[in-house]
């Protein structure tokens, strides 16, 4: 355990890509409320694996001459034996060690690995239609709004979108290549019908949650036959109001 301020701070900075990691599944996964415990044992996980990984990367492949017992036991020595080497050692790996657990938080690292696993797995042990996200820790809302663009569209028309290049790996679920069309029910009989824009990622199907759609919005009296366009760009609405969703898939062209 550190025993100064400097040790502190070095301390805290070795659990920088801990922290970005569950910052990565916050943002691109459902939100799940964990104790502090699972918290920071997740940081810490996260973090040493990481920064194993890039230790034994920098010392098999950029520093062969690299001690790494020494390194570890005895950091004083190389301290004073080349200062700005190991100092940019430090920084360059713990960037590089940061950059592979945030990437490790992305749904895209999720379709590389089961790709691999794919790869790796004889065929009768394959499972079809992996997930970014493990069924257990989502909600009906978060399986509904927030899909493999590939899997949703095999499974609704048959067909499936272009192969996705490499590139694509590192593309940000905020612009999805699938619409989203839903038909809202409201408890008054009132039925919209609008394109999801966003919705409230919890985990827990909670009655405490909003769906936004976006243009173009038509609504639906229960009392009226026809459709009437909302003169409005986005609209919001409580879970508490809605008694039906159906939902429909487009890809995005």
């Amino acid at each position: 355990m550190p025993t100064n301020f400097l040790g502190v701070v070095y301390y805290l900075a070795l659990l920088v890509p801990g922290f970005l990691y569950m910052v990565g599944r916050e943002r691109h996964g459902p939100e799940r409320k964990l104790d502090g415990f699972r918290q920071a044992a997740n940081v810490v996980f996260v973090s040493v694996m990481s920064e194993l990984t890039v230790l034994i990367g920098l010392s098999w492949f950029w520093i062969p001459r690299l001690n790494e017992k020494k390194l570890l036991t005895d950091t004083a020595s190389y301290w004073k034996e080349g200062p700005v080497q190991l100092l940019s050692f430090y920084l360059i790996g713990l960037f590089l060690a940061s950059c592979l657990a945030y990437f490790a938080s992305l749904p895209h690292a999720r379709r590389v690995l089961n790709w691999i696993l794919d790869r790796l797995t004889l065929p009768v042990f394959r499972t079809e239609g992996r997930e970014d996200v493990h069924p257990s820790i989502t909600s009906a809302w978060w399986r509904l709004f927030h899909h493999s663009p590939e899997a949703i569209l095999k499974n609704y028309n048959g067909t499936t979108i272009s192969r996705w290049k490499f590139w694509t790996w590192f593309k940000s679920q905020d612009q999805p290549s699938v619409l989203t069309l839903v038909l809202l029910v409201l408890d008054s009989g009132t039925q919209v019908q609008g394109y999801v824009d966003t919705f409230n990622p919890d985990s827990h199907d909670i009655s405490d949650r909003d769906i936004i759609l976006r243009q173009p919005i038509l609504r639906r009296a229960s009392d009226e036959a026809e459709w009437v366009e909302l003169p409005s760009e986005y609209a919001c609405f409580g879970r508490g109001n809605v008694i039906e969703m159906y939902v429909q898939y487009f890809e995005q062209t």
